[in-house]
């Protein structure tokens, strides 16, 4: 089995081959729905990552039992949340 652990303790019940199947079948069902060639390096199915190697296929959640953990931003918790640009040096870059 994949039986990975994930940032909460989610594990992925499947075995490595089923995984890559189901990744590859919605691949394939996005392709074919709209009628282009699967193999073609610029076909928008990929997103582009952050190198021309790179590239994300978004799916919808096809594990059953892998969820994702979300809170609620309300009034009471909206002061825990911070974000910004920052860098640890002048020569670097302020990232989110």
């Amino acid at each position: 089995d994949l039986d990975l652990l994930l940032g909460g303790g989610t594990k992925i019940a499947m075995s490595k081959e089923e995984f890559e199947w189901r990744a590859n079948a919605a691949y394939n069902e996005r392709c074919a729905g709209l009628g282009h060639d699967a193999f073609d390096p610029n076909w928008p199915v990929l997103a582009r990552g952050y190198a021309p190697f790179c590239k994300h296929l978004f799916v919808e959640n096809f594990l059953p039992d892998c969820t994702v953990p979300v809170a609620e931003i309300t009034d009471d918790n909206r002061h825990l949340l911070r974000t910004g640009y920052g860098a640890r040096t002048p020569q670097e870059l302020p990232v989110l």
